[in-house]
């Protein structure tokens, strides 16, 4: 039923269901620190899409791992493009830290995410290819 039940919540994503997604992921009780991780990026992906920055800044600003630090950073660009310059400068760090995360794939994700909005399109093929 788990399965079941984050797989909806993945296809939800991805047809941009986003309202549904964030249903789907406040329903599941994982064990599994690792598919927990992974359900909540996805929650806090599907309110970024729905243009929900201040929630998702708000809710994991004072999260700690590199999966979080991505998605505040990824907030704030999307909040605010102009400041992309400065915004950037951590992603570096941030993919040093996710090579040793429970989900290095999602933070690979999340910082060609990053990349991409901020108009860094080698960079964002660089991540997303690693």
């Amino acid at each position: 039923a788990v399965v079941s039940t984050q797989s909806t919540g993945k296809t939800a994503f991805y047809i941009g269901a986003y309202r549904q997604c964030v249903k789907e992921a406040q329903k599941l009780q994982l064990g599994d620190q690792a598919l927990a991780l992974e359900c909540d990026v996805l929650m806090y992906r599907a309110y970024l899409a729905e243009g929900k920055f201040n929630l998702v800044i708000g809710e994991t600003e004072s999260r700690h791992g590199p999966e979080f630090r991505a998605l505040v950073i990824l907030a704030k660009i999307l909040q605010n493009p102009t400041e992309k310059d400065s915004i950037c400068a951590e992603v570096g760090n941030i993919l040093n830290e996710g090579a040793v995360s429970v989900c290095p794939d999602q933070v690979a994700l999340l910082c060609a995410n990053i990349y991409l909005s901020a108009g860094d399109y080698d960079n964002a093929l660089r991540v997303a290819n690693s």
